[in-house]
């Protein structure tokens, strides 16, 4: 029968298992790292007298990671993670009190056969009365531990410290601890990096070498070649750039071998092979065919160069080789595409030629790839040509009218005149009008349009959509207009491309007897919807011009920008792109009507200047360099600015074009009806209404319009002023003589002025006048002298018809030329001359001529080159008067 041991003994024994397991956990560790260093110690040595081979090195190396993980597991993990029993713990207690440990021992030890259990009994109560007056913990001092994890520490950093400080020391640990590793005499090795290259013959070989570690000495590098082992050497400086030493062999005639040399260190030697390469020989050309639907002639490139193709299209190679290859093959890779293609060749029976097809699909590079086969040695070599593949697009609209986004309305009866251009890259086939009545789209009817120049790139279309018959009032007609190409590729089953106006949706037309005329519906649609672009791209062009000022503000000096920060840049990025897309898209449906390609092109150049290099500056902002930040958000801000004033004056541009056009429109529709009424055969009476009725139209369109309310007035006044070039009578004066309008230049006559040349005009004057001015040639100058009063009923009054009134050309200070009129003088013949108008007139004494006709040829008088200088300061005397002389004041008569 057992006996229990005392519950006050367990008690004070289970308290020490703690300090027990730490014990032996510490003593096991610095048993394991103590027999860790000291073999890898005595082999050290051993090595450093007797240089063990690699092998043995290993073997010690794997015994050794082998013996210190057993070590490990018995000393220090078991110790830890296994448990630990009462009676371990009284052994631990008998090396520092021998005989309680020996009691304790036997009182938890569970052995029947040990002694009786009465004697056991008394043994526990007397171990239980000895251990009652004994601090077992001091038995077990935490300072053991101490001890033993201080003593492992201690051996580990004294290893370290001799490995550090002792030359040569770590190379040795190196070569123990890593056997597979081979160390050299040099201070680096020297790693070459060509190795065994295979090269055609004749042509150069770049031979290249690193060194492993840089040290003394590293800075130039040789490379030693022969030509066989028992050859000479020739020794070439190679050329270093940081990464590496470089030497290069303009012409390997045969084999030779190589080896480099950094300093003390020397590689190994290298085998180079010179081989025969495979060349294209003559009689290689390449056959370049359009797709069937194009209708192209086959041409025939001699050789292998660059090319070019249409999609769809092939290319047929015949290759011819100067030696036969081991194989042959294309390798195409289409711009932008992350790996490529292999094109098989059909290589000749005496594998001196090949032939291949290659489809043309995208533009991209396509390589020659030849294999030449020698003594078991292959030498590749490439050939590399560039291939430009023009894209069959679909055909598209360059002009169109008649067709809108837009709804309108129409009359009953009316016909939708629709004209169009179509444009492809290679034909336009067909073109088809397709209309819908009602909502639904299940009676769909398609009507051909006739086209001018079809089966040509460049086609005219015109239908009159009529809707007679089909639609009545109150009707909706939906249509829209269908281009067709001739691309038909069977092998890829593909059909012919087609093109749709509107792309998306349909044209609608309301049948309405109210309706204005379509061509008016059509210039408003156009200019609202490009009003409703612009405004669009307006708007987005200020907030993101806010955005970006905001973002300036904020950023301003700040290291690196937030998380929301970059996310408003990336988003304003994007905004941008986005818009300039829809200002370019909202330009090419502007420039089908040509009077509006202006328009357009502002818009496509704020598309595709402004906006863009506002993407562009906010994709830079995107940095944590201030400087350049502030830079970049500046450049976007003035970019968006500018967008941002072009865009305003392209919407005053759109709405001034819509004005005038609808203008246009509005006077040709009068002049229309206006030329039907002057043919028409109607009654007088009928006639004057309606003539009454245009009039009065004409006078709604002109008071609507500003711009022509001053053409209008424009044009009455030039009627009021006359005309030039022809004879004028107006009633109660005579004719008046005015040089041709077109009137070719004479060289002056001697003694003559050109200054003088004058236009003759009766003009209306008020009473109380003398003089007028009458507006000159463009570009001739203008003065309007003071005028004086008349007396009524003076001998020297002019003629009832008008005064005479003639321009000097010549400028005064002001920048005005004098214009005159006055009575002839006594003494000059009142009849024609050969340089006076055609006529003269006579009142009473006096005779009325032109002033000064012909000039005067005296020195000093009018007309005369050498005039005397005017003055028309504030204060002028009286001999410095300007030049003026009321026209009823005699000349005082020469003497």
């Amino acid at each position: 029968m057992s006996v229990a041991p005392p519950a006050a003994i367990e008690q004070r024994l289970s308290a020490l298992v703690p300090r027990v397991r730490a014990l032996r956990v510490t003593r096991g560790a610095c048993r394991v790292v103590v027999a860790a260093l000291g073999t890898t110690s005595a082999v050290l040595l051993v090595d450093a007298g007797f240089p063990l081979p690699a092998q043995v090195r290993g073997l010690f190396l794997s015994c050794w990671l082998t013996a210190v993980g057993v070590l490990a597991w018995r000393w220090v993990l078991v110790p830890w993670r296994g448990p630990i029993p009462l009676s371990e713990v009284a052994r631990e207690l008998g090396k520092h009190l021998p005989e309680l440990g020996e009691r304790l021992h036997a009182v938890v030890t569970d052995d029947p056969t040990a002694a009786p259990s009465a004697v056991r009994a008394a043994v526990a109560e007397d171990t239980a009365r000895r251990t009652k007056v004994v601090d077992l913990a001091r038995a077990l001092p935490w300072g053991e531990v101490v001890r033993h994890a201080a003593v492992a520490t201690a051996t580990v950093l004294a290893v370290a410290l001799t490995v550090t400080l002792v030359p040569g020391s770590s190379d040795r640990l190196r070569r123990v601890a890593l056997p597979w590793h081979r160390t050299g005499t040099a201070a680096f090795r020297v790693v070459v990096t060509s190795g065994e290259p295979i090269v055609k013959r004749g042509g150069p070989v770049t031979l290249s070498a690193y060194p492993e570690r840089t040290g003394a000495g590293a800075s130039d590098a040789v490379l030693v070649t022969r030509d066989s082992p028992d050859a000479p050497e020739t020794r070439h400086t190679m050329t270093g750039d940081g990464s590496g030493f470089h030497a290069t062999v303009p012409r390997a005639a045969a084999d030779f071998e190589y080896c480099v040399e950094i300093g003390p260190a020397r590689s190994q030697w290298f085998h180079v092979s010179v081989i025969d390469a495979a060349e294209l020989a003559e009689g290689t050309r390449t056959e370049i065919a359009a797709p069937d639907y194009a209708r192209r002639p086959k041409r025939v490139i001699a050789g292998l160069a660059d090319f070019d193709g249409l999609q769809f299209g092939t290319a047929t190679f015949r290759l011819a080789f100067t030696l036969p290859v081991a194989a042959a093959h294309f390798d195409w890779r289409a711009n932008g595409a992350g790996k490529s293609d292999l094109v098989p060749l059909a290589l000749a029976p005496d594998r001196c030629g090949a032939t291949g097809t290659f489809p043309f699909g995208a533009s991209g590079t396509l390589r020659l790839v030849l294999v030449r086969e020698a003594d078991g040695k292959k030498l590749r070599t490439e050939t590399a040509l560039t291939v430009r593949v023009a894209q069959d697009e679909p055909p598209w609209f360059e002009e169109l009218s008649g067709v809108t986004t837009r709804p309108r309305t129409v009359r009953p009866g009316a016909r939708v005149p629709v004209r169009f251009v179509a444009r492809d890259d290679m034909t336009v086939t067909g073109a088809e009008l397709q209309y819908i009545v009602g909502p639904g789209e299940r009676n769909g009817t398609a009507v051909p349009v006739p086209l001018t120049g079809a089966g040509a790139p460049r086609a005219v279309g015109h239908l009159d959509f009529d809707l007679a018959g089909t639609v009545r009032e109150g009707d909706v007609v939906r249509f829209r207009l269908r281009l067709t190409d001739n691309r038909t590729v069977e092998a890829l089953r593909l059909a012919p491309q087609e093109a749709y106006y509107p792309p998306i949706g349909w044209s609608e037309v309301r049948v309405q007897a109210t309706a204005p005329p379509l061509d008016e519906q059509d210039i408003g649609c156009q200019r609202d919807a490009t009003h409703e672009a612009l405004a669009t791209a307006l708007g987005e062009v200020t907030e993101l011009a806010a955005e970006i000022e905001a973002l300036r503000t904020e950023t301003a000096g700040r290291p690196a920008l937030a998380g929301d920060q970059t996310v408003r840049l990336n988003g304003a990025r994007e905004t941008v792109r986005a818009g300039a897309g829809r200002l370019a898209a909202a330009a090419r449906d502007v420039a089908l009507t040509p009077e509006l390609r202006a328009l357009a092109d502002g818009m496509r150049a704020t598309a595709e200047r402004h906006l863009l290099l506002a993407e562009d500056a906010v994709r830079r902002a995107e940095t944590d360099d201030p400087t350049a930040r502030k830079d970049a958000l500046a450049a976007a801000s003035s970019s968006l600015s500018e967008a941002g004033a072009r865009l305003k004056n392209l919407i005053a541009s759109n709405a001034r074009l819509g004005r005038d056009r609808l203008d246009r429109a509005k006077l040709a529709a009068l002049a229309a009806e206006q030329a039907k009424l002057a043919e028409a055969s109607t009654e007088v009476a009928a006639a004057l209404t309606r003539q009454r009725d245009l009039l009065a139209r004409l006078g709604a369109v002109v008071a609507d319009s500003d711009t022509l309310e001053h053409a209008v007035a424009g044009a009455k006044g030039e009627e009021v002023r006359g005309s030039r070039g022809r004879t004028l009578r107006t009633r109660g004066a005579p004719a008046i003589w005015t040089p041709p309008r077109n009137r070719p230049r004479r060289t002056p006559a001697p003694g003559s002025s050109r200054r003088s040349r004058a236009i003759w005009t009766p003009l209306p004057i008020g009473p109380g006048r003398c003089s007028a001015v009458r507006k000159r040639r463009p570009g001739w100058p203008v003065s309007r002298p003071r005028p004086r009063p008349t007396s009524a009923g003076s001998p020297t009054a002019p003629p009832p018809g008008g005064p005479w009134t003639r321009s000097r050309s010549w400028r005064s200070r002001r920048g005005r030329s004098i214009v005159s009129r006055r009575p002839s003088t006594v003494g000059r013949p009142s009849g024609p001359t050969r340089n006076s108008p055609p006529n003269n007139w006579s009142a009473g004494r006096t005779t009325f001529r032109p002033a000064i006709w012909p000039p005067s040829k005296r020195a000093g008088s009018r007309g005369s080159r050498t005039r005397r200088k005017r003055h028309f300061g504030p204060s002028k005397p009286r001999s410095t008067r300007p030049y003026w002389r009321s026209p009823f004041r005699p000349k005082r008569p020469r003497r």
